[in-house]
């Protein structure tokens, strides 16, 4: 029987500030985690921008791809597909990939990276709709999400280039597959 491993990896705060590194502890992890026989693994969601985060931790797409901003996203890939010495296995190398995303309009208020009164960026201002049917949830709900701001052409442009920047990144750190997930369910953003 096949193993499966997903492992989603969060980001970290460095003196207060977001960081798109990749921690000691998830290095330590993977460095332990190599050795397992498994099929893939998943760098986790990388979110392309710092301003839509969707646990507040994401990992982010550097603004600059430069030797230092790669390094930790490479040596990441590296332990996942095999030796901490940036070497594979001999045997078997798991199929490593990485999720760039933009969460748009489900980027909560308190969370998401940005001022807590700007609202987010989405394929259109149609905001999200509570599915609770209690008084309370629909009450949580709205504090956390809020309406979020229609998208300029502009805003599109800069959505498209932080795309790209994240699948050069993706290459650079020698992450063999890469998955594109544009804002949760842009069709209903437009009902």
């Amino acid at each position: 029987m096949t193993n499966y491993l997903v492992c989603i990896i969060y980001g970290r705060r460095v003196n207060g500030e977001l960081s798109s590194l990749v921690s000691h502890s998830v290095v330590s992890l993977w460095e332990r985690l190599r050795h397992i026989d498994v099929e893939w693994v998943s760098i986790g969601n990388v979110q392309v921008s710092n301003k839509h985060l969707t646990i507040g931790r994401d990992m982010c797409v550097p603004d600059v791809l430069d030797d230092m901003s790669v390094s930790p996203f490479k040596k990441l890939a590296s332990i996942m597909h095999g030796n901490s010495d940036g070497s594979t296995n001999a045997g078997h190398s798991p199929l490593a990939l990485m999720q760039i995303s933009h969460s748009g309009r489900q980027s909560p208020r308190f969370v998401g990276g940005r001022f807590i009164f700007d609202p987010p960026l989405g394929a259109s201002d149609v905001p999200m709709k509570s599915r609770s049917e209690s008084w309370i949830g629909r009450v949580l709900f709205d504090l956390t999400f809020v309406p979020p701001r229609a998208a300029t052409d502009e805003d599109i442009e800069d959505v498209i280039e932080r795309f790209v920047r994240g699948a050069q990144l993706s290459v650079k750190a020698g992450v063999r597959w890469l998955i594109f997930e544009l804002p949760h369910q842009p069709i209903r953003q437009f009902s």
